[in-house]
């Protein structure tokens, strides 16, 4: 598999629900927050990450490229693995079951967990319910109300 036939994925599913693809990136712009889903390579192989996170619209981004950064994977060791295999080109895996498993981990991975984020009080909720805030600069966490 090739870089254009993740994109193609991506497009196919990202596109469907509004999101528009503008470099590397798939866009969804709503009335609070800004969705961003980003394919980034890996400099030393053929392996792929898929991330995703949260722009507030009405706080300063300043030098980041999100607020909110969260990269796709799992705290299931096995299925972090299944997922990071997939991302990989190098691997030796049939395309057809790649693509299955691709359009499976952006489905659960990502569209899953993000569809109903579309307000500032959505992403609180959702930074609440974490377990591990460090990620979040203090900025973020005093816009938001969250200690």
């Amino acid at each position: 598999m090739e870089k254009k036939d993740l994109e193609n994925i991506l497009n196919e599913l990202l596109k469907s629900i509004g999101y528009k693809k503008k470099g590397n990136n798939w866009i969804l712009k709503k009335d609070e927050v800004t969705k961003i889903v980003n394919l980034q390579k890996s400099k030393y192989s053929n392996r792929f990450y898929i991330n995703y996170g949260f722009i507030l619209n009405s706080l300063p981004i300043g030098n980041l490229s999100m607020h909110i950064f969260n990269g796709v994977g799992s705290q299931d060791k096995e299925e972090n693995e299944w997922i990071k295999d997939n991302l990989d080109f190098e691997k030796n895996i049939p395309r057809d079951n790649r693509i299955l498993a691709l359009r499976k981990i952006i489905d659960m991975h990502i569209i899953k967990k993000i569809e109903f984020i579309n307000s500032k009080e959505d992403i609180r909720t959702y930074l609440v319910n974490r377990s591990d805030l460090n990620d979040i600069s203090l900025n973020v966490r005093q816009y938001l109300d969250i200690s």
